[in-house]
């Protein structure tokens, strides 16, 4: 997991090629008026989720990727992310969905942190991650952007 600001998002490009495919893309376009939605930047390779969301509170569930890492940028509000170390400890809810790549677990994540606005976190198939932990009322908008490891 990484945690930064979103105008320092380019200082991680070596870790992946699609990095570069996301700070283009964030320095052609304004998120904050965009309509929300799904938006191919790189077919399935490399894509964003542009929304609003409302806060879970402590019904934000652990959950995992396999075929991708996030990189949750967090452009209004304020959002709390729950994080634990994927391993074999964790309790499953449910099976793996292949389709949505995504699996939930009933575990309370061991460590929480607040990701305001200008802010990103970048998540791998290591790690287990709580979204949306913050208030009921809160309302966050996200762009989540989803690179492709295979």
């Amino acid at each position: 997991m990484i945690f930064d600001q979103i105008e320092r998002l380019r200082l991680y490009e070596p870790l992946h090629k699609g990095i570069d495919t996301v700070c283009r893309y964030l320095a052609s376009h304004d998120l904050l008026i965009a309509p929300h939605g799904r938006y191919e930047l790189a077919g399935d390779n490399v894509y964003l989720s542009l929304g609003m969301n409302s806060g879970k509170g402590n019904k934000s569930k652990l959950e995992v990727h396999r075929r991708y890492i996030d990189i949750q940028c967090v452009l209004q509000g304020t959002d709390v992310i729950g994080w634990s170390p994927f391993n074999e400890h964790l309790h499953v809810n449910g099976s793996f969905d292949e389709q949505k790549d995504i699996q939930f677990f009933t575990d309370t994540p061991q460590y929480h942190f607040a990701v305001p606005s200008g802010t990103f976190a970048i998540f791998f198939p290591t790690d287990a991650h709580a979204p949306l932990g913050c208030d009921n009322d809160s309302e966050v908008l996200k762009a989540i952007f989803k690179l492709s490891i295979e």
